[in-house]
């Protein structure tokens, strides 16, 4: 009989449906959004904050998928959550500073603002 484990990050409950957790969706939101597909991915991101409204790298990660759809408002929104829940966040912090230089310049070019690093 083969493996009949969860793959990690997701539950499986004993009717045999499987849910994703935090950590899966965060994932799969990174996978959306380096195939450039940031619909699914702001999907996958806010599905991980509605789980655990403090993860974060997920706040961080749609700020950054948000910056990348022109949605320059929301992702500072969600850069700015990302620091208050961790005022010492990198990758938020440089993210927030990016959109910011970026809405103060006229160049109309967006630099990658890809996800933070694992």
């Amino acid at each position: 009989m083969g493996d009949t484990r969860a793959p990690r990050g997701v539950l499986r409950e004993r009717s045999g449906l499987t849910v994703k957790t935090p950590n899966s969706a965060t994932c799969g939101g990174l996978v959306h959004f380096h195939l450039e597909r940031y619909g699914r991915a702001t999907s996958d991101f806010r599905d991980a904050i509605a789980r655990a409204p403090t993860l974060v790298k997920a706040c961080t990660c749609l700020g950054s998928t948000y910056a990348m759809a022109a949605e320059y408002d929301l992702a500072v929104e969600c850069y700015e959550e990302a620091i208050r829940i961790d005022p010492g966040y990198a990758e938020a912090q440089a993210g927030l500073e990016a959109v910011r230089a970026f809405l103060g310049s006229s160049s109309g070019e967006v630099k990658d603002l890809g996800p933070p690093s694992e």
